[in-house]
């Protein structure tokens, strides 16, 4: 009698039905925010439990691995084979650190989803412990954070672009102050000792003056026309063509023909392929380059110069190359570099007086010159020209030498540029 006396009434039990009912409605409803909210942050959580050595993944984690089947059942192995293969080794190692320490260490990683797409993340976590602070649980989350790193990335290519282009403003400022002054001021010396002259009615040394002043006038204008041709070169946009590159050697040739007959160079071109490219800007390029070979050149010997081409594959690639491929990705968007790229390596080998590769990256940077312009004319553009041409094709230049033994440039060009080609008739 007191247990049937105790037992609820239809009436209770229909109230605590309702109210169940309700509670489990408002759990779903708030799981349904829970979930929602992940989506939007692109975040997921977690639970590792220690003991069972089970792994509970929310909705949101799933999304994040491009997981449709959220009862497909996760473990500690089979995240790990999702991991970047670059990357895996690190989040083992500093997860147990974490578990040595008893504190998790943040980490962010990429990993490949069942997509195939390479999604960069960012995992927090705590642990948990019983009474006796032995670890059972280690809870956390984990976010997509591929966009806010490819802004990071972005600002940290245009923070390099803004200290190259404050660097070339600086020389600029140099060659405006000092280069650009030196001409101006023995015009003006020589175009006034000429004036004395008609006033005095006197003619001393007339053709040397004029010579002098013709002279500068003409250093003035090489050095403002080179660098109007560098600033002619900033910028992203490039109409692409598929081109022949013997065409472009050909034209830079035609270029240098008074250079070539004067020092009876030789110059033999072999195995060039056709690539896409600006057919202008690569003239420039290999125009400049020859320029410099046939400069350089060693007394009372004529120069021979070896130009070769050859496809090499991206793991083949310089290590300071596939750094600026990278850079040049994340700054721009329209270029992502991909294992199966193939990209063409053209070497232009001279025989001349060759240089000190301490010295390798001074060459290739506007207005810096390895001998006085009296020794050797020019104005320190030319091979700066040439990288900024490369790398507007996503291509990269480097050179090999030692003193006395000529210089090997080496060109390497994408076979395929970013932009759709227009096909030469």
């Amino acid at each position: 009698m007191p247990y049937a006396f105790s037992m609820k009434t239809s009436a209770q039990l229909e109230v605590e039905v309702e109210q169940r009912k309700i509670a489990e409605e408002e759990l779903l409803k708030k799981n349904a925010y829970l979930n929602e909210a992940e989506e939007i942050a692109r975040i997921g959580h977690w639970e590792w439990d220690f003991g069972t050595k089970q792994l509970l993944w929310s909705d949101g984690l799933y999304n994040i691995f491009r997981l449709r089947n959220s009862s497909k059942e996760i473990t500690y192995e089979s995240f790990l084979q999702q991991i970047h293969p670059e990357d895996r080794q690190f989040v083992e190692s500093t997860l147990r650190q974490s578990i040595d320490r008893k504190e998790f260490i943040e980490m962010k990683y990429r990993i490949i989803s069942m997509d195939g797409s390479v999604v960069s993340t960012h995992s927090k976590g705590k642990f948990l412990f019983d009474e006796n602070k032995n670890l059972l649980k280690l809870r956390g989350t984990t976010q997509d954070v591929t966009d806010q790193k490819k802004y990071e990335e972005e600002i940290l290519a245009k923070s390099m672009e803004l200290q190259t282009l404050n660097t070339e403003l600086q020389q600029f400022a140099f060659v405006a102050s000092h280069d650009l002054q030196e001409p101006l001021r023995k015009i003006s010396t020589y175009t006034s000792m000429l004036e004395k002259m008609v006033k005095t009615n006197t003619v001393v040394k007339l053709d040397e003056h004029v010579k002098k002043i013709m002279t500068s006038s003409a250093r003035m204008q090489e050095l403002i026309d080179n660098i109007l041709d560098f600033s002619r070169l900033t910028g992203d946009t490039l109409l692409c063509n598929s081109i022949k590159l013997d065409s472009v050697i050909d034209r830079a040739i035609t270029h240098l023909d008074e250079t070539i007959k004067n020092t009876h160079a030789i110059i033999d071109a072999r195995n060039l392929p056709i690539i896409e490219g600006n057919f202008i800007q690569l003239v420039q390029l290999f125009q400049n380059v020859l320029s410099n070979s046939l400069k350089f050149i060693k007394t009372n010997e004529a120069p021979e110069i070896i130009i070769t081409g050859e496809m090499v594959k991206y793991g083949s690639l310089p290590v300071e190359y596939l750094d600026f491929l990278l850079t040049k990705f994340n700054k721009s968007g329209n270029y992502r570099p991909g294992a199966g790229d193939p990209y063409c390596k053209i070497t232009v080998s001279d025989k001349g007086i060759g240089f000190d590769e301490i010295y390798l990256n001074k060459i290739f940077t506007i207005f810096q010159r390895l001998h006085s312009k009296f020794t050797y004319p020019g104005t320190g553009i030319g091979l700066a020209i040439c990288k900024k041409i490369a790398e507007n094709h996503c291509g990269f230049i480097t050179a090999q030498s030692v003193p006395g033994a000529g210089a090997d440039f080496i060109i390497f060009l994408p076979w395929h540029q970013h932009q759709p080609p227009k096909i030469n008739n």
